[in-house]
């Protein structure tokens, strides 16, 4: 398997989000040669993280964006 994942993407400052309880966020992929799934990760504003459960993520490849993830980032997600 391969993961990556893009950057925190900071939504408190931005208006769309102002009723948000989410701070941040960011999207996970993973790939077994064969297919890609894909996970969101929420930041909220009280520090808690909610991850959702994998998607089949429509594509063949990942995005260029998207970021090699570390170790301790494997086992945590």
């Amino acid at each position: 398997m391969q993961t990556k994942r893009t950057p925190w993407v900071h939504v408190t400052d931005k208006p769309a989000w102002a009723n948000s309880k989410v701070s941040a966020y960011r999207i996970w992929m993973q790939t077994d040669g064969r297919r890609f799934w894909q996970r969101h990760e929420w930041l909220m504003r009280d520090r808690s993280v909610d991850l959702c459960d994998w998607i089949d993520a429509h594509t063949t490849s990942f995005p260029v964006h998207y970021e090699d993830c570390t170790s301790e980032e494997l086992i945590a997600a």
